[in-house]
């Protein structure tokens, strides 16, 4: 597993987590962390997005990197082969740092914009 390099804030600091297993989405990436970054942006605190790439074949990875490298929120992992969601999902939760982290498909499927009524309730 390969991690990229960029830390977003010490442990301590960051109050949630957003963790995003995708595999082959880099055709709608841009368009799902443009939403994440909106939901978590009205948040008070410190937050984190980590992305897991699951062993994509297509270019999601680049994606991710492109988008880690002008964001400090934003963090990328990514697995050597296609291990399921189930472990892309474990791998981003171990490197979590957050309070509370938040598990959201890559797809869109779960409303992103939801995040600040569930971190409030």
């Amino acid at each position: 597993m390969k991690r990229n390099d960029t830390p977003v804030a010490t442990e301590r600091d960051v109050e949630v987590s957003v963790v995003v297993a995708v595999y082959r989405e880099a055709g709608v990436l841009p368009e799902v962390l443009g939403a994440l970054r909106e939901a978590v942006d009205s948040l008070a605190g410190t937050c984190e997005i980590i992305v897991i790439d699951d062993g994509s074949t297509d270019d999601t990875w680049s994606v991710i990197q492109d988008q880690a490298a002008n964001d400090p929120m934003l963090r990328g992992i990514r697995l050597s082969r296609n291990f399921g969601k189930e472990a892309a999902i474990c791998a981003g939760m171990e490197a979590a740092s957050g309070r509370a982290v938040v598990v959201m498909d890559g797809d869109l499927q779960h409303p992103p914009l939801l995040i600040p009524e569930m971190v409030r309730l």
